[in-house]
């Protein structure tokens, strides 16, 4: 299958069926990957989306680097691998593993020791 890149000054590079539709969005390998946010990126793994949400294209910054069946919807979010784990707040990582989720209400891993209790 070929890749698309149909964003502006986006590209998809290796893998197949790769698309980077967001504005300076790269997909660089892999299979079936999507970068549709502005300035995502995928580098790997497969069935893996970079991409805002409807209400607010949040998604603006965010990156996999492979695994599969990862999302990464949270500004400045990322996911570094796994399976079907989710970065869905701003400023969320997920490092690997399978089925994580990071959300608005659990953003600090590990707590932060100098917040109040």
């Amino acid at each position: 299958r070929s890749n698309e890149a149909s964003g502006n000054v986006s590209s998809a590079s290796g893998g197949g069926g790769n698309v980077a539709s967001g504005l300076m969005a790269s997909v660089s390998g892999g299979e079936s990957n999507q970068a549709a946010a502005s300035k995502s990126a995928v580098s790997g793994g497969a069935n893996n989306v970079a991409k805002g949400t409807a209400e607010d294209d949040a998604g603006v910054c965010s990156s996999i680097s492979g695994g599969q069946n990862n999302v990464a919807i949270g500004m400045y979010s990322s996911v570094s691998g796994g399976y079907k784990n989710k970065a869905k707040a701003m400023r969320t990582s997920i490092l690997g593993g399978k089925k994580n989720t990071a959300n608005k209400k659990n953003t600090h891993f590990p707590p932060n020791p100098n917040s109040p209790s």
